[in-house]
């Protein structure tokens, strides 16, 4: 089912396009959050506070968005976040996610729990990727995984979760080299 683009103008008109277009399940699992889903509702309540003062008589023939975060210089202070499980939307998956965030001019950071390999995602991104490193008490080895990230040339991060136990991940990094 096509949808019109036209007349998405929030994040609420692309819930609603979603519903529409992908598979229940898929649509189900990213409509949902953890828990009780406390954050998906206070993110939905966020969204709503949001209101925007129209500049009227104004110059806008040249707005620039750009900023930069942890030095990476960004087109718009927004990033792709890492979520789970593209290939549920799209044949492509996190591929063409990467492909997209690159033609925009944005950071993609790549989910632990990515439908692509990185490898895959790597090969096709135009732009930075970072990768979301989530722990999961001794099924990772955080030292294997971060040289497999970072054996590619392209320039890359690890985003740790700020809810991340800081037992975690404090005794694996004394032992890792962090350079290359």
């Amino acid at each position: 089912m096509a949808v019109d683009k036209s007349r998405l103008v929030n994040v609420f008109d692309y819930e609603a396009a979603a519903r529409e277009i992908l598979p229940k399940l898929a649509y189900d699992y990213y409509r949902s959050g953890a828990n009780d889903e406390i954050t998906l509702h206070e993110n939905h309540t966020a969204y709503e506070r949001i209101k925007l003062k129209p500049r009227v008589l104004r110059d806008i023939s040249r707005r620039d968005l750009t900023t930069t975060i942890l030095g990476q210089t960004v087109s718009m202070p927004i990033l792709v976040a890492p979520t789970a499980f593209h290939c549920l939307a799209h044949p492509e998956g996190e591929v063409a996610t990467a492909r997209a965030a690159g033609k925009a001019g944005t950071i993609m950071m790549l989910s632990t729990l990515s439908t692509s390999s990185i490898e895959d995602v790597m090969s096709e991104a135009t732009g930075t990727v970072w990768f979301q490193l989530y722990v999961y008490c001794f099924f990772l080895k955080l030292d294997g995984l971060r040289s497999y990230f970072f054996k590619s040339s392209y320039k890359s991060a690890l985003y740790l979760p700020a809810n991340l136990a800081a037992w975690a991940i404090f005794p694996s990094v004394s032992s890792m080299s962090w350079r290359r």
